[in-house]
């Protein structure tokens, strides 16, 4: 049997697999921020919507822009950092 890598096709992108998601069970990585997730090459995020739903609740996550744009995980938000990383050199 022959092992393949073959890239895992997301709505949002497309992530290298063999892959390490750290736990961001409520849309945060305890310790880190997403500058400091994405230097580490961090391609996603593993979130629990059972403890989002509960705390803050969909109509807040959804009032936010959805679970990227409140995260900060957006490829918006990584313009940003980029941009800001850039301007402070």
């Amino acid at each position: 049997m022959k092992k393949t890598k073959s890239p895992l096709a997301l709505n949002h992108g497309v992530i290298k697999l063999p892959v390490f998601l750290p736990d961001a069970t409520r849309g945060v990585v305890r310790s880190l921020d997403m500058a400091d997730l994405e230097h580490c090459g961090v391609q996603g995020l593993v979130m629990n919507v059972f403890h989002l739903m509960q705390k803050p609740g969909t109509s807040t996550v959804q009032a936010l822009g959805g679970l990227h744009a409140m995260t900060g995980w957006s490829s918006e938000g990584r313009e940003q950092r980029r941009a800001a990383a850039g301007a402070a050199a």
